[in-house]
This record gives structure tokens, C-alpha cells and sequence, in this order.
């Protein structure tokens, strides 16, 4: 009796340990997801240049891949990342990549290229995100090559790759930005090769090249007035900080004024003028406030409905900082 209850026992531990087993093989180790960046409008990029600007919402860390025009992302810890109105004038090459370099326009924590796109990678250019504070916070990194010497030939890694190809090196940021150097560092970027081995962001059949139909919903100017109740902060050095309730904006053509309303009733305005629109999100060149002139930059996040997401201000009031976070 005791034996059948033994080999019993033994028999439904190893029947868990196989649906363990499976379930583990079906759960990805980290959150991930991607999307396709939009075509961009506007046509201050220098002529002969690509441009990608790569705009996220981090919590925490995150490492994402640029492949053509499609951004795949993963979260390293924190919440998952969110496209916040990232674009290119064209696709990243999935051939040759000539003269490329990036910079961190925006963030306040690092950002660095731990990849180059490479045969070996699936033409991927991979980066790490780092975000030390609480809470999520806005990235700009602006990828950039030379058009002339660029080519897609050989994208799906056969053919002939000359002298284009990187090597699988893992750069580190050089002061300049460029990311091109002499090393040679690992040869398993953990993003994959031509047959998508220990990848885990899909298949390099996909040439990407197109801008395909997941490029938003479209460019559109901001609508004229939006509102949302929502919580964040007044950063304001100097002064006591202010806790968030609300916000609302007004568009008239090119000017925009922001009112961010507190819980101590205070109402705090901005104002200054677009240098950025399309697919739901703006950029204010700011120039005054109902504190005094103000020298800073704005981003507002809005949804497909009109409703207000997220606002972002930095800037300075004299040599006071200013800093406001506000999410719905």
C-alpha cells in the first residue's frame, strides 16, 4: 500500500514538474514589444543624411533595437517602455551602414549603443536604457548615418558585405557620439543572427523596408484645446513643490498655452510656440510663464480621443530649474 501510494506521488510531482516545465518554456523571461516607427515630416535633416529620432517613455531599464523602421523593445525591469513619437526620414539600412552615430538628446537618466547592426544581429542597432528616478521618464536618441555609401544589398545576410560590416562589436559612447571604432568585443550580442538563434525579436526574413500600415495614426496639428485631470509634480528649484491635479491646452496655430492646475489651488501657465507636431504629441519652444520669461522645452502626449496623457517640462526661469511631470 505504501509503495502504490510512493510510485502515486512520484508520478503527479513528475506530471508538475513537466507542466512547470512547459509553462516555463511558454513564458518569455522579460516583457518585450515593438512597433513601427513613422515616416517623418519634416525636412530640416541635412540633405544626404538618414535620421532617426527614437523617442520612448522609460520606467527603470530597457534595451530596444532599431532594425529599418521597426523599434523591438525589452524590459530589463520596471514598467514596459511606450513609443513617444518616434519617427525617420528613412529607414535604418539593413546592408551597409555608413558613418553612424547617434546622441542622447533628452533623458535624464543614460542611454548607450551596446550594438552596432551587424550580419550577426540581423542589422539591428541596439540600445540600453537606464532610468534612475521613480516613475517614467522621456528619451530622445537621435540616430544618424551618411545616405551616400549606405545600401540594403545583402540585408538578409547572404551576399557580399565588403567592408560594411561591423564584426559584432559592442561599442561604449564615444564622447562625439560616433558610434564607429576599431574593437572587436562579443561575438554573441544575444540579438540573433541570420537564422534568428537566441534572438527572441523575431524572424530576419522580414525586411522591414516599407513603412507598412503600423506607422500611427497618422500627422495631424494639435487640437485646439484638450484637458485631463491627472498627478505629478511643479518642480520649481527654490520653492516648495507643487502636487498636480490637471492640465489643459490651448492651440492657436503656432502658440500654445499650458495651464497646470495644483492641489493647493495654484495655477501655474506657460506658453510658447510649436517646432514639433504629429502622431499625437507636440514640442513647444517655451518663452514665458505666469512666473516670468522662461527658456525651456515641452512635450505634450495626447491620445486618438483628445485626451491629454502626459506633459513634460524642462527648462529655466533665470538660474532657477524647472522641471513638471504630469501624467493622466
Amino acid at each position: 500500500m505504501q509503495n502504490t501510494q510512493q510510485i502515486a506521488s512520484l508520478r503527479i510531482a513528475l506530471a508538475l514538474a513537466g507542466l512547470g516545465f512547459f509553462l516555463g518554456l511558454a513564458m518569455p523571461a522579460v516583457a518585450n514589444g515593438n512597433f513601427t516607427v513613422r515616416k517623418m515630416t519634416r525636412d530640416d535633416v541635412p540633405r544626404g543624411e538618414g535620421q532617426c529620432d527614437i523617442r520612448l517613455r522609460v520606467d527603470d531599464e530597457v534595451e530596444f533595437a532599431l532594425r529599418g523602421n521597426q523599434v523591438e523593445m525589452r524590459t530589463l525591469a520596471g514598467r514596459d517602455p511606450q513609443d513617444a513619437g518616434s519617427e525617420c526620414n528613412f529607414p535604418l539600412p539593413l546592408g551597409r551602414v555608413n558613418n553612424l552615430r547617434w546622441e542622447q538628446r533628452d533623458g535624464r537618466g543614460r542611454a548607450e549603443m551596446i550594438d552596432e547592426p551587424n550580419r550577426r544581429n540581423g542589422m539591428r542597432a541596439v540600445f540600453n536604457v537606464r532610468d534612475p528616478q521613480g516613475g517614467d521618464g522621456r528619451y530622445h536618441i537621435r540616430i544618424k548615418w551618411d545616405l551616400t555609401g549606405s545600401s540594403d544589398s545583402g540585408a538578409s545576410g547572404g551576399g557580399s558585405w565588403g567592408s560594411g560590416s561591423t564584426g559584432g562589436r559592442r561599442p561604449s559612447r564615444p564622447a562625439n557620439g560616433n558610434a564607429n571604432d576599431n574593437a572587436n568585443a562579443n561575438q554573441n550580442s544575444g540579438w540573433g543572427g541570420n537564422n534568428n538563434q537566441n534572438s527572441g525579436w523575431g524572424s530576419n526574413n522580414n525586411q522591414g523596408g516599407g513603412w507598412g500600415s503600423g506607422s500611427g495614426w497618422g500627422n495631424q496639428a494639435p487640437p485646439p484645446a484638450m484637458n485631463s485631470t491627472g498627478r505629478g509634480t511643479v518642480a520649481w528649484a527654490g520653492r516648495d513643490n507643487l502636487q498636480i491635479s490637471g492640465a489643459d491646452t490651448q492651440v492657436n496655430r503656432t502658440r500654445v498655452i499650458v495651464r497646470i492646475s495644483t492641489t493647493v489651488n495654484r495655477t501655474v501657465e506657460f506658453q510658447g510656440n510649436i517646432r514639433e507636431s504629429g502622431n499625437g504629441f507636440f514640442e513647444v519652444d517655451l518663452d514665458t510663464s505666469s512666473e516670468g520669461a522662461v527658456d525651456g522645452v515641452m512635450r505634450v502626449d495626447y491620445s486618438s480621443t483628445n485626451r491629454l496623457e502626459r506633459i513634460d517640462i524642462n527648462g529655466n526661469a533665470g538660474r532657477d530649474r524647472i522641471r513638471i511631470d504630469f501624467r493622466r
